[in-house]
């Protein structure tokens, strides 16, 4: 890579001269939220192609707006080009669904064009919203707030359901995703002809065998270009917000208001309806694995699962789709689901460290349950398509599946001869981390050097 070598003083460098740049941009602009007052900034997550700030006043850190300085590159990588009109696209999606959902998405307050070592970006200001803390953060610790789901199916569900759209909104973002997918594609086959598969997941590879799994794979690539609505495309539960619980400590305990904001629009396109959803539920799935191996079976996350599935379903069919429509779009909830499971979870392997367990071990045996599992929801989403499933018949297999993966991970618990460990807070609110979508898709692959040709567009 032109610029893969980056020092740390580097780094740093960059990092705080584009802090200060937000600062002075904000400064300048007068925000009516900040007045005229000194200005500092906390980096909440980003650095590879977008960094994202809490801009407060310094005497005064709850007066605050939320800004993202988009960059037209990736630091590691000059060449690399991203296309600006995503985060202006961001601005205008929140300000359409802030008209709808007003209280589940924040507010934009402007989309800025600013530069930095000569290079065009953008600023995005938005207000600050009350609801502050990852969700994903509640499923590590695996007590979930009841409220939010319904709140999710809600907003998506409303989303999807918006009539008026331009086809190609925001089209320039899919290489993105298309070239993360074809890359899979492109060294999953290898694996089915090893003759000592490494785990569960290679072993199933095999046994489904390569022309099999390569048209299943391709099959999740061409679903990107099913033009159903305006998705999302990027839900999952690291992407919405939640009020920060009054106490780390007791895990019972959530905000009082049960607030949820759905964020990061930036990847909003006309695509295929069940990809939300599914992403929604993927890291879910992981966690009660993750859990189980532990001890737990806990019952909060699999009341969001099925909370979200049939609040979701109540709303689509409130709003004129028919059973044999939903059954449809429940086998493509499934596909993506297994996508994030097998391509995120297992062949990045990242997030790994948000499902409940420590350790390289447990954390080894999430991966490879997500890889198998996702590959079977895969398989029942994009083969053999003729087959029609009813809605009440893929919940059945969704379950099933889910289920034998819970009680293989009950089964290694109890080989290991241990007690039920105590539920503690998750490492990730302790720290205080944030996870962001470089860190899913870049920052935790090992070497970036032998993928550079195909995420060249990430």
């Amino acid at each position: 890579m032109s610029n893969s070598n980056i020092s740390a003083q580097d780094f740093t460098e960059d990092k705080d001269a584009k802090k200060k740049l937000v600062i002075e941009t904000i400064a300048k602009e007068s925000i009516p939220h900040l007045g005229n007052s000194k200005l500092d900034a906390t980096i909440l997550s980003g650095g590879i192609t977008n960094y994202a700030y809490k801009v407060f006043v310094a005497d005064d850190p709850d007066t605050c707006v939320f800004a993202k300085l988009s960059f037209e590159y990736a630091l590691w990588s000059p060449d690399t080009h991203h296309d600006l009109q995503r985060t202006v696209n961001e601005y205008e999606m929140q300000k359409l669904m802030c008209n709808h959902v007003p209280n589940c998405v924040v507010k934009p307050l402007a989309c800025l064009d600013v530069q930095h070592n000569d290079q065009n970006a953008k600023l995005l200001i938005t207000e600050w919203s009350k609801a502050s803390e990852q969700f994903g953060n509640q499923f590590a610790d695996g007590a979930v707030d009841e409220r939010i789901a319904p709140k999710l199916a809600d907003t998506l569900a409303i989303l999807h359901n918006i009539k008026d759209f331009d086809d190609d909104f925001n089209q320039q973002v899919k290489p993105a995703m298309v070239g993360l997918l074809q890359f899979v594609k492109s060294t999953a086959g290898e694996v089915c002809s090893k003759e000592t598969p490494k785990d569960r997941t290679e072993e199933y590879c095999k046994e489904v065998g390569k022309e099999a799994l390569l048209k299943i794979l391709q099959a999740n690539i061409d679903n990107l270009d099913q033009r159903d609505c305006l998705i999302h495309s990027d839900a999952h539960v690291f992407n919405i917000l939640v009020e920060s619980k009054p106490s780390i400590a007791e895990l019972e305990q959530f905000g009082s208001e049960g607030l949820m904001v759905l964020c990061d629009w930036e990847t909003v396109i006309v695509g295929p309806i069940g990809k939300d959803i599914g992403g929604a539920i993927a890291a879910p799935v992981g966690c009660l694995v993750g859990h189980m191996l532990n001890g737990y079976r806990e019952e909060s996350i699999d009341k969001y699962i099925t909370t979200l599935l049939d609040d979701y379903t109540s709303k689509m069919m409130e709003a004129g789709k028919t059973q044999e429509e939903m059954a449809v779009i429940f086998r493509n909830i499934l596909g993506w689901c297994g996508m994030v499971q097998y391509v995120v979870f297992h062949f990045l392997g990242v997030q790994l460290d948000a499902f409940g367990v420590e350790g390289d071990d447990l954390q080894a045996f999430v991966r490879d349950s997500m890889g198998i599992l996702g590959l079977k929801l895969m398989k029942v989403a994009y083969e053999d398509t003729d087959q029609i499933y009813t809605m009440d018949t893929l919940k059945t297999i969704f379950k099933n599946l889910v289920d034998q993966e819970v009680a293989l991970a009950e089964t290694n618990f109890a080989s290991r001869k241990r007690k039920m460990l105590t539920r503690k807070s998750s490492l990730l609110r302790m720290q205080n981390r944030r996870i962001s979508d470089a860190s899913t898709f870049l920052l935790s692959v090992n070497s970036l050097e032998g993928i550079e040709e195909s995420l060249l567009n990430l």
